[in-house]
């Protein structure tokens, strides 16, 4: 669930990003071309609702970024926190003219941080769509095109990774195939249908040590059995990964573990 809802939030902060960013060029041209009080009023309450959207974005793709992928929750952190302090400097820059500049450095950097963040989530997940438009958010003009492109490569992830969640669900019914979790921590749930009391005599999963098991004794029917590995190379978050169970009664139990962070 966790990987799902996290492309499911940078969809939707992509989203508010892009219509912040389309009324700001519509404030621009109306600048430009057409002045009057009431488009003045208009410019106004127009720029609310983009700075609105655009905080909303940030904060959404900050939660996004932190439920897909352990790069992303610190870069994504420290990326929007200089953004809005570049948004801060920008508003107060009236008061103070040098905040104009120093705004618009730490607004470029934040942005370069966020979209390096979107880039490490796209190559850690193997998509490449993510990772070029985490590239184009990398810099502030093509950003514009950044942000729609990170909204549709979301979208097709989180559809994905529900799509990976439905497959192991559906190898539940085959009683023979256990199901479960693994987070990154290298702790498993696992859940095992046993037609005999049998022992768990041993455990393998891609050679990685066993270092904890809640219990080895199964029961007729349903078993939940909780697991500690010690994971030491890369897993893919939201991949489905088989565990072994060898049993006493000299049959192998097979279980299919999403990985979440």
């Amino acid at each position: 669930m966790e990987v799902n809802q996290g492309f499911k939030d940078l969809k939707e902060g992509s989203l508010y990003v892009t219509i912040s960013i389309v009324i700001l060029l519509a404030i621009v041209g109306v600048a430009l071309f057409l002045r009057s009080t009431f488009l003045t009023l208009l410019v106004l309450i127009m720029e609310l609702v983009s700075y609105a959207l655009f905080v909303l974005g940030l904060s959404k793709l900050r939660v996004g970024l932190l439920r897909v992928s352990e790069t992303g929750r610190s870069l994504g952190n420290l990326g929007t926190n200089v953004f809005v302090l570049g948004a801060l400097s920008l508003i107060f820059s009236d008061v103070y003219s040098p905040l104009l500049y120093l705004g618009f450095v730490l607004v470029a950097v934040g942005n370069g941080i966020v979209g390096y963040a979107v880039y490490k989530v796209g190559e850690e997940y193997n998509d490449e769509k993510l990772r070029l438009a985490g590239f184009m958010i990398m810099g502030l003009l093509s950003s514009v095109v950044g942000y729609p492109m990170c909204y549709f490569a979301s979208s097709e992830m989180s559809v994905k990774s529900f799509e990976r969640r439905q497959t192991a669900t559906l190898e539940v019914s085959d009683k023979s195939v256990g199901y479960g979790w693994l987070r990154s921590s290298g702790e498993a749930e696992v859940t095992l249908f046993s037609q005999t009391e049998a022992e768990i005599v041993d455990v393998s999963f891609l050679g990685f040590p066993l270092t904890q098991i809640s219990t080895r004794k199964l029961v007729l029917g349903e078993n939940k059995v909780f697991l500690k590995f010690q994971i030491a190379g890369p897993l893919v978050p939201g991949n489905v990964y088989v565990v072994e169970f060898k049993l006493s009664d000299g049959t192998v139990k097979r279980a299919s573990l999403i990985y979440e962070l």
